[in-house]
């Protein structure tokens, strides 16, 4: 996966320049940090910068608010930036890493990529992130994978089965269009919790953003006139926009290139609406034919292709005059369009044909035409290739982006992914299921019929390896990465939600020129958080001597909740117990509901032995499952248990 993932553990030479922040209680201890190492040639500048703070004031880092970390590396001998390198930094509270004080050491516990040291922040990895069928998002870490431990990171429950998502800027919030809900769920990628939903008309299907970024388009695929449209969401607010009617049927959105304007393909009514995307104005209703399928904007050419599966007409629009500047006819049963990274070749799928045509939309021309057997539906790139799925066959098509425009056709790479193909639900889906990971060429593919997820690495022949999703449907796959970039030529920032309060070490490790240090900084409380803490909670009181339990036998454990002053106690709410048993992902929740006499009873039946856990939290006061000491009993064979612990066990 990462290259750091296959760092030699060969023994760290550290040398250590920075200059540690000093500790104190006014306001300066929380400000910049600025540090700088020279070694091996190299200086290395570290910061960290708060992206906010009050007019007026010094800024401040802050506990759980967002702050930018740079590393400006240049050659000592020159001042020239160097470029590119791919260093790796872990960010971890001091209080955690106390008991390994020695940087050598905690870099060693980094690379290993062990459950046991996970850093608060990992700037080197990128997490891949699974639709399901089944109203869940499941969130795999392919480096722990790796190492041989669960690759479920995180699961994420929605309200209703996705449809289509988009990252927010910066990739922190996740946009879920959920149709059967008519909401789309907002997904903190700091922790991957749904932190909200947002109205979003009937049957939101795509989701989109436009080019600048300041709003968020979905299509209403309803079956009702008024209700059919676009959906436009502020990001900002989190809250609609806007609702515009355009037409019916099936809905597809592109934008030009400034994102002033908006063009909504109605497919049910044979238009495209064009939007201004300052009023939030409907401009026009173009007449492109009976039911298109597919429209996309092309930068490079400045046109508008609209696909036509009536006749096969690709018609491109100019977005000046718009009128239809040109119609490329191919074959009758168009389905989908799609556009490579530099704007240029236009890829027309044909599924009932078995064709893909490649079209050079710099003059609207026929550039390629490639016999695609088994229903080919979705093409995907990487920065060098298109690969093309088909919904008969595991197989994917590779072909080189680099051979298009040449005279002779392109050759088409097999790989196959899989043992059986995609299933026919698959226009349930709107989101893509080939996803670039953005690292060497490599690329995630979903296999809904498998539940599988491989991982593939371009010019190899076969999958480089799979992940599991623990019996759930695969629908679609997209990759978070959260490394850090060049953002330009020697500097290297990544954003981050500060973690906690107080000191905190920066773990930096480059492996050309092998250089390891260990910078610092320090976050002020925030106070908010801080009232929170200092408030005292409740606590769980167990009343269940017995910690065996039989397996296969229903089991009940009882116990109390003794409050805490600030909680009232006039109307005792309820506790949402979660049983767990580790290692794995098995889990059940249960809402218990006190007696008359405050006394809650759990009733479990442990099906195969083992150690179970069980955590408790009070939604109704705020306190979540981390705030209250879990419960820890085993399960075993009859056999195991005393005459006496049997009948205590049915008992109680």
């Amino acid at each position: 996966m990462r290259k750091i993932v296959f760092f030699s553990l060969i023994p760290f030479i550290v040398v250590l320049f920075a200059t540690p922040i000093v500790r104190g209680e006014n306001a300066e201890e929380f400000q910049l940090a600025k540090q700088v190492i020279e070694e091996k040639g190299l200086r290395i500048e570290f910061s960290i910068d708060p992206i906010s703070h009050v007019p007026g004031e010094s800024p401040t880092l802050i506990e759980r608010n967002y702050a930018d970390v740079k590393f400006r590396i240049t050659d000592i001998s020159t001042g020239q930036p160097v470029s590119p390198l791919e260093p790796a930094v872990w960010i971890d509270p001091l209080a955690k890493t106390v008991e390994i004080p020695e940087c050598t050491e905690r870099l060693k516990r980094y690379t290993q990529g062990t459950l046991s040291f996970q850093a608060a922040v990992d700037l080197n990895k990128f997490f891949i992130l699974v639709m399901n069928n089944d109203q869940t998002i499941s969130v795999i870490d392919p480096i722990l994978g790796i190492s041989g431990y669960s690759q479920l990171y995180a699961m994420i429950r929605l309200q209703a089965p996705a449809a289509d998502w988009i990252f927010g800027q910066e990739q922190k919030k996740l946009y879920v269009t959920m149709p059967k809900a008519g909401r789309t769920a907002i997904v903190s990628m700091d922790d991957f919790k749904v932190i909200g939903t947002i109205e979003s008309g009937e049957w939101p299907m795509q989701i989109t953003m436009q080019p600048d970024g300041r709003y968020l388009w979905v299509g209403n695929d309803a079956e009702q006139d008024s209700e059919s449209g676009v959906t436009v969401i502020d990001p900002l607010s989190n809250e609609q926009a806007a609702f515009i009617a355009t037409g019916t049927g099936r809905h597809q959105i592109a934008f030009s290139e400034d994102s002033l304007f908006a063009y909504v393909m109605n497919a049910g009514s044979g238009t495209v609406s064009v939007i201004d995307t300052q009023s939030m104005g409907k401009i026009k209703d173009m007449d492109v034919g009976s039911s298109p399928a597919s429209i996309l904007y092309s930068n490079l050419a400045r046109m508008l292709f609209v696909a036509s599966p009536t006749k096969g007409d690709i018609m491109g629009i100019d977005p000046e005059t718009l009128t239809i500047q040109s119609n490329l006819r191919t074959e009758a049963g168009l389905d989908s369009l799609y556009l490579a990274p530099n704007g240029r070749w236009l890829f027309a799928v044909n599924s009932r044909k078995g064709r893909v045509d490649i079209v050079d939309t710099t003059n609207t021309s026929l550039a390629h035409r490639l016999s695609v057997k088994a229903r080919p539906f979705h093409v995907a790139f990487t920065d060098t290739y298109a690969y093309i799925r088909s919904q008969d066959s595991p197989d994917v098509k590779l072909l080189r982006l680099s051979d298009l425009g040449k005279n002779h056709s392109p050759k088409m790479q097999n790989v196959v992914v899989g043992n059986s193909s995609s299933p026919s639900d698959q226009d349930l889906v709107r989101a893509n299921s080939i996803a670039p990971t953005g690292e060497w060429g490599t690329v995630v593919i979903s296999n809904p019929n498998d539940k599988r997820i491989y991982y593939y690495m371009e010019g190899m022949i076969a999958p480089m390896g799979t992940f599991t999703t623990y019996g759930r449907t695969p629908m679609a796959v997209t990759v978070m990465d959260r490394s850090l970039r060049e953002t330009e030529k020697g500097l290297y920032t990544a954003r981050i939600r500060i973690p906690s309060k107080g000191e905190h070490s920066v773990a930096f490790l480059l492996d050309t020129p092998w250089v390891d240090n260990c910078f610092s900084f320090s976050a002020a409380p925030d106070p908010d958080l801080e009232r929170e803490r200092s408030k005292p909670k409740p606590k769980i009181v167990h009343l269940s001597q017995l910690r065996d339990y039989p397996v296969g036998q229903k089991m009940v454990l009882r116990f109390a909740v003794e409050w805490s002053r600030h909680v009232s106690t006039d109307a005792t709410p309820k506790v949402v117990a979660m049983a767990t048993r580790p290692p794995g992902n098995w889990q059940i929740r249960k809402v218990v509901n006190p007696s008359t006499e405050g006394i809650y009873e759990l009733e479990l039946t442990p099906e195969v032995p083992g150690i179970y856990l069980i955590n408790f939290s009070i939604p109704d006061i705020g306190v979540d499952f981390t705030e209250i000491p879990y419960l820890v009993f085993k399960a075993v064979s009859q056999e195991s248990l005393t005459q006496k612990e049997r009948r205590y066990a049915l008992s109680n």
